[in-house]
């Protein structure tokens, strides 16, 4: 308004893992940047119940495939056939609770 200049303001984002949840560690997705598939990775100190969820870049919820964490590693393969390429957040959920949020680059 009136002769006031231009202003910008730069604006930083970090994806990381949340300490709401000790029962699950090392969260991983590989490969990222990926196109087909991606490879959810995680180690779970106990067998549970967990959901992948995709949102986009607004949070909008785009995929989600529930599963069962067993003691130890575990892998969970996601199909991105069907996502435009950009940036989408990839979070590990257990028991309603966020345990982890991975950034994902679909090209």
């Amino acid at each position: 308004c009136g002769n006031s200049s231009a202003r910008t303001k730069a604006v930083t984002i970090t994806c990381r893992d949340f300490a709401t949840e000790e029962n699950i560690v090392d969260f991983y997705l590989s490969p990222n940047p990926a196109s087909d598939y991606v490879i959810c990775s995680f180690t779970s100190a106990s067998s549970s119940q967990i959901t992948i969820q995709v949102s986009d870049i607004t949070g909008r919820l785009i995929s989600q495939v529930a599963g069962h964490a067993e003691n130890g590693s575990n892998k969970i393969d996601l199909d991105l056939t069907a996502l435009a390429k950009g940036v989408y957040l990839v979070g590990l959920v257990s028991s309603e609770k966020n345990i982890a949020v991975k950034k994902l680059i679909v090209q």
